[in-house]
């Protein structure tokens, strides 16, 4: 007597869905189904912070606290929050990839990360998740969630 012993399995797909199978002694079965993530949007998972949030997103904690105002203790973030990491912009007719990037303060690299659906040839009428950088007082602002000292200016005698 053959016993099935059902397995269940995820696979990613190239076209940004998600498959589930079942795998039986006998036979395989896949379905297919399209997923849809909700652009600048992310989800707190377990152990997670708004640092290491925005870590990953190559953005800095302050602009992921700043863009979600119901937050009021950015260190006391509920498990499975869901976070908005910054603005949605619409693309324009005249706007390359660098300018946007220009216009917001962050990288190319940055806004195409935080936006998998978008190749460097940007079209007209696109949403963009874009995540500006909010803290100039460093290069290790953004990459590492905290900031560096700004100089302290010089006071003279009055």
């Amino acid at each position: 007597m053959t016993r099935n012993i059902p397995c269940l399995y995820l696979l990613p797909r190239q076209e940004r869905g998600l498959c589930v199978g079942a795998a039986c002694a006998l036979r395989a079965v896949d379905r297919c189904f399209a997923v849809r993530v909700a652009k600048c949007r992310y989800c707190l998972g377990p152990g997670e912070t708004l640092m290491a949030a925005a870590a990953k997103y190559k953005t800095d904690w302050m602009q992921v606290w700043g863009a979600n105002p119901t937050i009021t203790d950015p260190d006391d973030v509920a498990l499975y929050t869901p976070l908005t990491l910054g603005p949605i912009y619409t693309v324009r007719v005249t706007d390359t990839l660098q300018r946007a990037a220009d216009r917001f303060g962050t990288t190319s690299d940055n806004i195409l990360g935080a936006n998998p659906d978008v190749n460097a040839t940007l079209q007209a009428g696109t949403a963009l998740c874009v995540l500006p950088a909010v803290c100039l007082f460093g290069p290790a602002s953004s990459a590492a969630g905290a900031f560096l000292d700004a100089p302290t200016p010089a006071v003279s005698p009055l």
